[in-house]
């Protein structure tokens, strides 16, 4: 038989109605290395969309569905196989396709590619329900992962809420004292926060908030560093295993480079950019609650000293 040019046969698997996706075998995540107009229009991915992604990452359930499993051990051991496999859409919906999985090999003879043929196909009522059992349970796992971190993050800035800082907080403060440790806190304070949100608004404060917070976390960054919003004005950071002397310097060049942040507020007495103030101090023995309340009273009273008669 004639051989046939390759812009022939790139024809043929184009205009084919079944959609075709060429599967890498080589590579253990399976990415995609084609697919044709039909799979396109079965999936609503483009091409562009489907080049380089994993082929698992398409499929809407894992290999405890007995179809997935199949078609799964068959790519393993390089074997034909043909399967009814859920695949998820762009907007993640849920579609079935009857599946023939071929493996093509090199002239050597090992397996470097495979062809994967789809034809929509209606689910079957035990694989339906199954398959939207997974999906829910899929669902229902992400939103409680986002209530949990909905409760521990702040929402406006990504740091930690004060309660669940708190809670982390009193495990570290009963390890230092454990193991003799040190440990310090230091709370930072926006200075005169409120002329600069009567100035502009809430959504600039809130832009405000997050650049600051975005400077202490880059400059307390150490995996057992602890960094909260305590509240609209107040930043809180707990670090193990240092002492107040030696994070002073990190503390300064937080208040430098917010300074250097070069926010203006204009209404504001002390200055015309928004700055802020530390105070840092070690844990005493005390419990975390007690130990933050005395960094807090230490810098209301530093703000008071500083104050005019």
């Amino acid at each position: 038989m004639k051989s046939l040019s390759r812009h022939i046969l790139q024809q043929i698997v184009s205009s084919s109605s079944q959609g075709i996706l060429l599967i890498d075998a080589r590579d253990p995540n399976l990415s995609i290395a084609y697919a044709n107009a039909a799979y396109e229009e079965l999936s609503d991915y483009s091409a562009a969309e489907l080049e380089g992604q994993g082929w698992r990452s398409l499929v809407a359930c894992d290999d405890t569905n007995p179809e997935v499993a199949r078609a799964r051990a068959a790519i393993g051991c390089g074997e034909p196989c043909q399967a009814t496999i859920p695949y998820h859409r762009k907007d993640g919906t849920t579609w079935f396709a009857e599946v023939a999985l071929q493996p093509l090999s090199s002239v050597r003879g090992d397996t470097t590619y495979f062809l994967c043929q789809h034809s929509a196909a209606a689910p079957r009522a035990n694989q339906d329900s199954n398959v939207q059992v997974d999906l829910l349970q899929r669902a229902l796992g992400q939103a409680r992962q986002k209530i949990v971190s909905l409760s521990r993050t702040d929402p406006v800035t990504g740091l930690l809420r004060y309660e669940y800082f708190t809670s982390l907080l009193k495990r570290d403060v009963g390890a230092a004292r454990r193991e003799r440790r040190s440990l310090c806190v230091v709370v930072f304070e926006i200075v005169e926060f409120a002329a600069y949100r009567q100035t502009f608004g809430a959504n600039a404060a809130d832009s405000c908030l997050r650049m600051i917070a975005a400077q202490i976390t880059g400059a307390f960054r150490r995996a057992g560093d602890l960094s909260a919003r305590c509240d609209e004005t107040t930043f809180v950071v707990a670090v193990p295993g240092q002492r107040a002397d030696q994070i002073a310097p990190l503390a300064s060049r937080v208040a430098e480079k917010v300074r250097n942040l070069g926010l203006h507020n204009p209404r504001a007495q002390s200055g015309r950019h928004v700055t802020v103030r530390s105070v840092l101090a070690d844990a005493e023995g005390e419990d975390a609650a007690a130990l933050v309340a005395r960094v807090k009273a230490q810098l209301s009273s530093d703000i008071a000293a500083r104050k005019p008669a």
